[in-house]
């Protein structure tokens, strides 16, 4: 009997000191994430369409609740208008650059199946052009399209076979064509994508196989671990083996080192950084509760200079100038 009691005191103890540590971990992870948004505020004081500095940026601060300057997000907002205005209704770079961007304009509310005319989410259904990208194309494309559930099924079920058949053999997922070896990353990023599609069989045992390879795998940046907490979190499992690895990255500042090292870009480590703890609160990914708004409309862009009227006016400023010059000169000598 004396034995029992104690193994179950024991057990309770135990159990008590995991509760404990949990509850400390996520305490550490609010004041991780807090300090890491302030450094993202005060480091991209106008965010541009780009990967880092860019939608990263955007969506962490927007799906964190940052206060930001007034006018911020619509200054950013305006960038993207500005230079799909100016590529015809195209982004410059590969089909990822539409997801990060719908991404980002999601999380602000924006339409965008109809910005000054440009559906960003066509370029997404474009399943052969998005899947040249690989696995990463088809990735964040269904990500984008299930932030505020863009798109069709169909489409959204194409990627999803995609990314099935894209599994590396016995679990987790890398970039390109035929790899052996999963990354953490990409594992976390493609079982972030799948989460919402749980239920569907070939789905649930990719999922179940590569959880099992985030708890395993190592961590050896920033972003790697921050990947593996979206994930595991989003599906529920315990998340707090890849916090050990991650916040021990932070900085005094509240950036995030790419590696225990140093080196890497300090930046979009802290943007991946920050996105994973805001997840640990929210569904980072699912945007459905943001309530879509109307833009107003762009001012027209700036008149260009004339450089040809201008050097035709100086021609013939010139020519003016010499035939007064030649009169007055003849009328001195006649």
């Amino acid at each position: 009997m004396r034995t029992y009691m104690k193994r179950a005191l024991s057990i309770i103890v135990a159990a008590a000191c995991l509760i404990a540590g949990g509850v400390a971990a996520f305490a550490n992870a609010n004041t991780a994430r807090q300090n890491a948004l302030n450094f993202i505020r005060n480091n991209v004081p106008a965010p541009t369409v780009s990967s880092v500095g860019g939608e990263w940026a955007v969506l962490a601060l927007a799906r964190g609740g940052v206060n930001v300057p007034a006018g911020y997000y619509d200054a950013y907002i305006n960038r993207v208008r500005d230079v799909l205005r100016r590529n015809n209704g195209n982004l410059p770079g590969m089909r990822t650059e539409f997801a990060r961007v719908v991404l980002a304009l999601t999380a602000l509310g924006v339409d965008v199946t109809n910005i000054d005319g440009h559906n960003l989410i066509a370029p997404l259904e474009d399943f052969s052009a998005v899947t040249t990208q690989g696995t990463n194309g088809a990735i964040f494309a269904l990500l984008a399209l299930d932030s505020n559930g863009w798109g069709n099924m169909e489409i959204r079920q194409q990627y999803i076979n995609f990314l099935v058949g894209r599994e590396i053999a016995g679990g987790g997922f890398a970039l390109g064509a035929n790899p052996t070896i999963p990354a953490a990353d990409v594992t976390g990023m493609a079982l972030t994508a799948l989460a919402p599609y749980a239920a569907q069989t070939s789905v649930a045992s990719v999922i179940t196989r590569g959880l099992a390879v985030l708890e395993n795998i190592t961590l050896p940046t920033a972003e790697h671990a921050a990947w593996a907490v979206i994930a595991r979190q989003r599906h529920g499992a315990s998340v707090d083996a890849t916090l050990a690895a991650l916040l021990p990255l932070q900085q005094p500042d509240g950036s995030f080192r790419h590696t225990a090292q140093g080196g890497g870009n300090v930046q979009m480590a802290t943007e991946q950084a920050a996105l994973a703890l805001i997840a640990l609160n929210i569904d980072l990914f699912d945007m459905s509760d943001v309530p879509i708004r109307d833009l107003p409309e762009l001012p027209p862009p700036p008149p260009r200079p004339n450089f040809g009227q201008g050097l035709w006016a100086f021609i013939v400023l010139v020519f003016n100038l010499i035939v007064e010059f030649f009169t007055i000169l003849g009328g001195l000598f006649s």
